[in-house]
């Protein structure tokens, strides 16, 4: 009977090492799933960049946008805590900083939302929207309150914080938004199957990595939408997205401030160059129909001012990734013509 006991408080002792053993290896396969993915997906970055950028420094952007974003995960869409994050400054009322010299003609102000592009992903302070914006219109003092993952509604919460924590009075504000807004409205409609393989248990994806497939597994997934739905959400995306454009025209209206929104370029919707990024682009004729529809829409409101084919007569590549994250002259260029449009129409 002493042996059988025993021998059973040995069985249950082994059982649970057992169960702690596997507890810890999968936990270390998880580990080494994701340490794999944020490698490979700073490999791809960087192996995707146009030839004429500095893949050192970009190594660098990269590091500190994904520190960044691990400080603002908790409040993805809203506004960042300020702080140093790397390139990335962000001041006590969530604004990015950037350096320029202000000039002593600065009589006017503008305030400026977004999401990443116009923050200035994988930009240095120097090589942003804004900052070029403030070199061409040295009459205003620019405020970027643009935040990584805003959607246009979000843009205009973010406006109804300032307006409520801040007494200074605008001239002008301008936002620089849209494709966040169909990339995430069309990500609420789709069956993301990958979702599943993700939890899939750490020696099945083991296996798979052994067998070289992870990126079958990281990178692809599949879509469960009928060709009848596709065709709804073609137009019913857009003219949600010019619901919100409207909604924050009369927010602007109402504080007697001009207000106009520019639809920037992204990586659908036109012709520009992006041979350094295809393979990581996805759903190509859906999101074109999106951002071709949102084009179309566009034109019936005179304060919203489509720039989402100003790349189509360029050769060079003006995206950094499947994001539609901007170069440098990306930037300038797109900072060129909303200049151009606010002079001629100030």
């Amino acid at each position: 009977m002493m042996k059988k006991f025993k021998y059973s408080i040995a069985l249950l002792f082994f059982i649970v090492l057992l169960g702690l053993l596997v507890d810890a290896g999968s936990d270390f396969l998880l580990y080494a799933r994701d340490y794999y993915r944020s490698v490979s997906d700073k490999n791809n970055f960087i192996q995707s960049l146009p030839k004429n950028l500095d893949r050192q420094k970009y190594a660098k952007y990269y590091d500190d946008t994904r520190a960044l974003e691990t400080y603002y995960l908790p409040y993805i869409g809203g506004v960042i805590p300020p702080g140093e994050y790397g390139i990335y400054k962000i001041d006590k009322f969530g604004r990015r900083e950037y350096s320029h010299h202000a000039s002593k003609k600065q009589t006017k102000s503008i305030l400026v939302l977004g999401a990443s592009q116009s923050f200035g992903f994988y930009n240095s302070s120097d090589t942003t929207l804004v900052r070029y914006l403030a070199e061409l219109l040295p009459e205003y003092r620019i405020d970027n309150y643009s935040s990584p993952g805003q959607k246009v509604s979000q843009n205009l919460a973010n406006w109804q914080r300032i307006h409520n924590t801040k007494s200074h009075h605008y001239d002008l504000a301008i936002i620089v938004n849209g494709p966040v807004d169909y990339i995430i409205e069309h990500a609420k409609f789709k069956n993301v199957k990958v979702k599943g393989r993700d939890n899939e248990i750490a020696l099945v994806y083991f296996l798979r990595l052994v067998k070289n497939k992870i990126k079958n597994v990281v990178l692809t997934s599949d879509y469960d939408i009928s060709s009848r739905d596709m065709k709804y959400y073609e137009t019913a995306i857009p003219k949600k997205i010019m619901n919100g454009f409207e909604d924050i025209i009369g927010y602007g209206s109402d504080l007697n401030i001009k207000t106009l929104i520019f639809i920037p370029p992204a990586i659908w919707g036109n012709k520009a160059s992006v041979d350094n990024i295809n393979k990581n682009i996805t759903e190509n004729e859906f999101m074109n129909s999106i951002a071709r529809n949102l084009s179309d829409l566009s034109r019936k409101n005179s304060h919203v001012i489509d720039m989402s084919n100003i790349f189509n007569d360029k050769n060079e590549l003006f995206f950094l990734d499947a994001g539609s994250h901007l170069t440098p002259n990306g930037n300038k260029l797109l900072a060129q013509k909303i200049a151009h449009y606010i002079k001629a129409n100030d």
